[in-house]
Parts: structure tokens; C-alpha cells; sequence
């Protein structure tokens, strides 16, 4: 242990950047649940059991990132922060509020007539624990682990975060993209842009901020938007809704970057 941690004390960016590759492929190939545990073993009433395969696989991805983290990089600061989450709210969640909203509308018009009536349960497990779970171990490896590291390497100015920033949103974007497998090229291609905007968003108010919690709040509560597929049998994107949302979260991205360069630090 004495020799792991003398190690990474020689390359302290190593082991986060690992950890930061290694959750995330926990987070996409479902392992290692899907390793023991049959996926339709999990059916609970009308709740589809990849939701509670993916929540549980998440817990657990989380649980072990944090723990390796907290075992081998005992210093290594994913800022837990709840201190800015009020003053960061207040600065930068107006807009995040107002696009959950819209967001919200333009997915509910899209989808109507609606024609599925799915039970609480549902409901809840599907659009709300799935969503906090997505939220936190996204803002995690991407934000806690890749954006920090990516900040560090490149000097840790407040400079230097405007690219951190950068990359790691296209990097969040483009690791949509197998989610998006199978549909229309430009559907594939709205999500990408959709998703470096947000990324670009969740990463300044990260960085302004310097709360995890901050990103994660925003994050779960802007997924929330997609509340109207449960009571859909569809799963695609209609298209009157991605006319409305991908303009707008473009625009969070040039927001995001502009809070970047010019607001001030709210966290401590």
C-alpha cells in the first residue's frame, strides 16, 4: 500500500484520470452487475428493469470510485462542496430553471397524445432515482475526476480552466453518442451539440462555484425534462422538441463560457 500510494504520489494525475476512465465504463456497459445478475431478474411491477440495473450498477460504480479514490488518493479533493450551492444557485440557476421548463413543454408537445399511463412507482424509480443517479456519477467522473485532472495538468490557472472546460464537455458529448446508435444522423448528431452545451454549462457553474453538489443539482434537475417519455411508448426524439432544446442548450454553452471568462468565484 506504502509503495501504491508513493507511486502515485510521484504521478498524482494517473490514478484520477484511471478512476475517471474506469467509472465511466462501469457506467456504460452496466458492469459489474451485468457480470452476475440476469437484467430481467430485476422486473419490479411495470418499472423496466434496465432503469433498476442501471441505478444499482451506478451505486455501485460510484461506491467503489470513491472508495479507491479515498484508499490510494487520500488528498484528492472532488469538492463536496454545499457551501456554494446557494450562492451558486442564485448566480447561475436561473437559467438552468428557465430550460428545464421549456424543456419540460417542448418534450410534452412532442410526445402528445400520450399513451401510457405508468404507476407511481415507475414514475418515480424511472425519472427521478434514475435521473439523481445519472446526475451524480456523470458530474463525478467527468467533472470531479476529468475536469480536475485536465486542470492541473495544464497548470491549474484560472486560465487553464476555460480548456479544461472545453475538452471535458466534448468529451461528454461525444460520449453520448452510443446511446443515439441506430437513430437518424442528424438526431446523433443534435444530441452531441446538446450535450457540449450542457457540458459546457454543469462545467463553469463547477468551476465558479467549486461545488460538485452544485453541477449534480443542476444537472438532475435539467434530466427531469425527459418526465414525459414515461408516459410515452415512445423513446425517440421528436422532432418539434429538438428544434426547441437544441438552440437552447447551445445557448447555455455560450452562457457557461461567458460565466467562465468573466463571472466571479462564488465558492471558497
Amino acid at each position: 500500500m506504502t509503495k501504491i500510494r508513493q507511486w502515485t504520489a510521484k504521478h498524482p494525475l494517473i490514478l484520477p484520470l484511471l478512476m475517471a476512465i474506469l467509472t465511466a465504463g462501469m457506467d456504460l456497459f452496466i458492469f459489474p452487475l451485468s457480470a452476475f445478475v440476469s437484467i430481467d431478474a430485476l422486473r419490479i411491477a411495470d418499472i423496466d428493469p434496465i432503469y433498476i440495473a442501471l441505478i444499482c450498477n451506478q451505486i455501485l460504480a460510484v461506491a467503489i470510485c470513491l472508495l479507491l479514490m479515498k484508499w490510494i488518493v487520500p488528498d484528492w479533493e472532488f469538492h463536496f462542496n454545499l457551501a456554494g450551492i446557494s450562492g451558486g444557485f442564485k448566480r447561475y440557476g436561473a437559467i438552468g430553471i428557465v430550460a428545464f421548463a421549456v424543456s419540460l413543454f417542448a418534450f410534452a408537445i412532442g410526445l402528445m397524445p400520450f399513451d401510457r399511463t405508468p404507476s407511481p412507482a415507475k414514475v418515480i424509480v424511472e425519472c427521478v432515482v434514475y435521473y439523481f443517479c445519472v446526475a451524480f456519477i456523470e458530474e463525478l467522473y467527468v467533472r470531479g475526476l476529468l475536469l480536475n485532472v485536465l486542470r492541473k495538468w495544464l497548470g491549474g490557472r484560472d486560465s487553464h480552466a476555460v480548456y479544461a472546460v472545453l475538452i471535458t464537455a466534448l468529451i461528454f458529448g461525444l460520449g453520448h453518442v452510443p446511446g443515439t446508435l441506430g437513430q437518424p444522423m442528424d438526431v446523433i448528431i443534435f444530441k452531441i451539440l446538446w450535450t457540449v452545451g450542457l457540458g459546457i454549462y454543469w462545467g463553469a457553474i463547477y468551476v465558479k462555484t467549486n461545488s460538485l453538489w452544485c453541477a449534480i443539482l443542476s444537472h438532475f434537475i435539467l434530466d427531469l425534462c425527459a418526465l414525459p417519455f414515461a408516459f410515452s411508448t415512445r423513446s425517440d426524439y421528436p422532432r418539434i422538441s429538438l428544434l426547441i432544446i437544441v438552440p437552447l442548450f447551445i445557448l447555455m454553452g455560450l452562457y457557461g463560457f461567458r460565466i467562465l471568462r468573466n463571472g466571479p468565484e462564488t465558492g471558497s
